[in-house]
């Protein structure tokens, strides 16, 4: 993955290779190492660098300011047809709910395991407050188990999530330091608060691995099952990556705000009325190590193998692929270690 933040750059086609360069520098890139090029800022892209990338099956995402991307450039996939019709079908059937339960329930069981974590790494009262809301959120995942797959369910398990999600984040400010400003209640849209600028940013990073995946097992990525289908949305996939958003990002942000890695002021732009962004040179920094982590390995729990973040993206939506076709009758969704 190949991340290009710096303005004024330029990426043009050499040869076969895809070259990165400003008025001091170049540097040349194998198409055949590269899965994604994403972009954000003022970077210019010749036709010629895009022809190349589309043949050779390299995505090419263009972020915003808030790192919420604004358009795709990714290779024709008309051989996923099959999936996307059963996907289309399972919309409109109990499946869209078996979906939504599972992935629904995962993220919460996530949220407590974050908590959880965060509890064993701390004593006192502050450990004591992140034990409690653990169990807290994991009743909220034991209603959604519960609910009876009717669409109208649907709503329900979107709201036992906002109740999980309310207390999750609560907690989360017990951990985060007091000069991110970050008062425990998620804003975004704009975010209001580094924190919440931070996080917003690692959904971002998230949400284009995610729709690279979902392209690559076939599935989908607009027609959603939970989030509400619109021009240009991806609705899928951030249907499925509310399972990867704790273990593959918040803890990220964790991460990041205890290592001090940001200047909480070069690092942040604040404009007028509190909207707060991460600056170029902030989200150069979340990138890389963003990149850094995903190269980590974990033991997976229900396979038992050691699994970058990629390769568990791509077996967890590999197996919700073949679910929706009926070719297993049974899914696993991603709880993390």
């Amino acid at each position: 993955m190949l991340y290009v933040a710096k303005h004024g750059l330029k990426i043009r086609k050499e040869g076969r290779v895809i070259v990165v360069e400003d008025d001091k520098e170049k540097t040349p890139f194998s198409t055949k190492q590269l899965r994604q090029v994403i972009i954000s800022g003022n970077v210019l892209v010749t036709s010629q660098a895009l022809k190349l990338l589309g043949k050779e099956g390299v995505d090419v995402v263009f972020l915003g300011k808030s790192g919420y991307p604004y358009a795709y450039c990714a290779p024709p996939t008309g051989w996923a047809s099959r999936i996307r019709i059963a996907q289309a079908f399972g919309f409109h059937s109990y499946l869209r709910v078996e979906v939504s339960k599972r992935v629904i329930y995962a993220k919460i069981i996530n949220m407590e395991r974050n908590l959880k974590r965060l509890a064993y790494a701390r004593k006192g009262e502050i450990a004591n407050k992140l034990l409690s809301a653990a169990e807290e959120v994991k009743k909220w995942a034991r209603k959604v188990k519960a609910e009876e797959n009717t669409l109208e369910a649907i709503e329900k398990i979107r709201s036992y999530e906002a109740h999980a999600a309310k207390t999750y984040f609560d907690s989360l400010s017990l951990v985060v330091p007091s000069e991110y400003g970050f008062k425990g209640e998620r804003t975004r849209r704009p975010p209001m608060d580094r924190f919440n600028a931070l996080l917003s940013y690692l959904y971002s990073l998230l949400l284009v691995e995610v729709f690279n995946v979902c392209l690559t097992v076939g599935l989908d990525p607009y027609l959603g099952y939970m989030h509400v289908n619109r021009p240009g949305r991806p609705a899928f996939a951030l249907d499925v990556m509310e399972m990867f958003r704790q273990p593959f990002a918040d803890r990220v942000a964790i991460y990041i705000t205890s290592k001090r890695i940001l200047d909480v002021n070069s690092d942040f732009k604040v404009l007028e009325g509190g909207a707060t962004y991460l600056s170029a040179n902030g989200r150069r920094k979340v990138e890389e190590v963003y990149a850094k982590r995903g190269e980590k390995r974990f033991k997976d729990g229900v396979t038992g193998k050691r699994l970058t973040r990629r390769t568990a993206i791509l077996i967890y939506l590999r197996g919700l692929a073949k679910y929706i076709l009926g070719e297993a009758t049974s899914y696993h969704p991603f709880i993390g270690w």
